[in-house]
């Protein structure tokens, strides 16, 4: 059914209504059947120029059903943001995953939900890394690498985080000391590192081949722990110092998405000390583990 400018449909008039009030935040607006760019603006008193530029699109641009719009105001974008969402009349698991740019795979298996079609209004569902799809902090590079992998995520039950205890380490280094010295068939212990800045890239993520070929870590003292977790090493020593703000963001950024590819909730993101069956300071004294835990989902 079509509807000139003069009429708009009820529920149309209502999200319209609802939206242009308090304009001093951004105004999230889910686009509805016979919108247009031109009436959305007309509606929030808005110029048409702002409205497309707010949401990089061409004035001429036809709209989509289920699109989500910015009115212009600050930069709060209210409805991707916090890690909950309470499903609203008429929501689909497909529309919340597309709102918070996550999939319905992903959001189902958070949940718990069997049938992807029976959800409820009024039922508060997990978003698993939200508006990120999990990957935000990774660099697209590298989400493409990690995403190509297959990877078995029913084995994966906890991720372990270490530090190297020296600031001038590599990936390289330790595949060498663990090849050398520890007599590790497949070298590197770990099966991600992440650079300090040092002979490493501040925050860079490597990706050994562990994680590569889903091999059991070397990391822990225990082979029946090695077969289920996954090992991230930070290059440093936070007996001494502590990680560096980008070594902490991609940390975070690569847990959360480790956690949404292999169904692992936070309570199962462990340092070395608090997992392995010899005690040891690792990951140092001054590892912030209370913040890493609190960016987590």
């Amino acid at each position: 059914m079509n509807f000139t400018y003069s009429y708009l449909h009820p529920f149309i008039f209502v999200a319209l209504l609802f939206g242009s009030f308090g304009l001093r935040a951004d105004t999230a607006y889910r686009v509805k059947p016979s919108d247009t760019l031109t009436g959305v603006a007309r509606q929030h008193s808005v110029s048409l120029s702002t409205l497309a530029g707010r949401n990089n699109l061409q004035s001429t641009d036809r709209l989509a059903v289920g699109q989500l719009i910015f009115i212009p105001g600050s930069k709060k974008e209210p409805e991707a943001a916090g890690k909950n969402y309470v499903v609203k009349p008429g929501d689909s698991l497909a529309v919340i995953a597309q709102k918070f740019d996550s999939t319905v795979t992903n959001l189902a298996k958070r949940n718990g939900i069997e049938n992807p079609n029976d959800i409820k209004a009024g039922q508060r569902l997990e978003i698993p890394g939200a508006g990120s799809a999990g990957g935000a902090g990774l660099g697209a590079d590298l989400k493409k690498e990690l995403d190509r992998i297959k990877v078995d995520s029913k084995r994966w039950k906890r991720i372990v985080i270490h530090h190297s205890g020296s600031s001038l380490d590599t990936a390289a280094s330790m595949d060498r000391y663990h090849r050398e010295e520890r007599h590790m068939e497949n070298g590197l212990a770990y099966h991600f590192v992440i650079g300090n800045g040092n002979k490493t890239h501040d925050g860079e993520i490597y990706a050994g081949t562990r994680w590569k070929k889903q091999l059991p870590g070397g990391h822990l003292r225990s082979e029946f722990q090695n077969r289920s977790s996954i090992g991230i090493c930070l290059v440093g020593n936070f007996d001494m110092g502590v990680p560096s703000e980008k070594q902490m963001k991609t940390l975070c950024a690569l847990v959360t998405y480790l956690m949404d590819r292999c169904d692992i909730g936070k309570k199962s993101v462990l340092t070395h000390r608090e997992i392995n069956v010899k005690p040891t300071e690792c990951p140092g004294s001054k590892f912030p583990t209370a913040k890493v835990l609190a960016r987590l989902p």
